[in-house]
């Protein structure tokens, strides 16, 4: 049933869990898992990333290596993808991992038609009505705009 399975990341507590239960789905139905994390071009992670605004200025200048810099704003997303696919591996789960720049959800969604799967598992805060407006709007959209199954994993108390 759900043999091609996608899990987000964004590295936190609540992504890990979800993607303990998309490895586990996959290893359960002997199917494989794709690992996608996506770099929020509207809004910087922390100090140290590079304004959206100044990136695009930067990109349009002459004698500048895109190319690095592209891999320098998706390093801390590739190492996310990578750490859970390593565990995907360790337990015989065949993994794979993408890493996009956009809007989240947009992204995602994308993404699970790009890459033919069966369910798409997220994290959420699951900590209520006030969350739900919250649920992360990322998952809300996904579950919106998808055209698949999405398989929701609440995360109480932990983040």
């Amino acid at each position: 049933m759900f043999k091609n399975v996608l899990v987000t990341t964004d590295g936190s507590a609540r992504a890990e869990k979800a993607a303990a239960y998309a490895i586990d789905l996959a290893r359960n139905t002997g199917g494989s898992l794709h690992v996608i994390s996506v770099v929020n071009e509207d809004k910087p992670r922390n100090a140290g990333e590079i304004d959206p605004d100044f990136y695009e200025e930067i990109v349009d200048s002459p004698n500048v290596d895109t190319g690095a810099l592209e891999l320098k704003r998706k390093k801390p997303e590739m190492e996310f993808a990578g750490r859970i696919a390593e565990q995907a591996s360790q337990q015989g789960v065949e993994a794979s991992t993408v890493v996009r720049v956009g809007n989240p959800a947009e992204e995602i969604v994308s993404a699970a038609s790009d890459l033919g799967a069966d369910v798409i598992v997220v994290g959420s805060h699951g900590r209520g009505a006030a969350a739900a407006a919250l649920m992360g709007s990322v998952a809300t959209n996904i579950i919106h705009k998808g055209d698949v199954p999405v398989l929701v994993i609440p995360v109480h108390g932990e983040e």
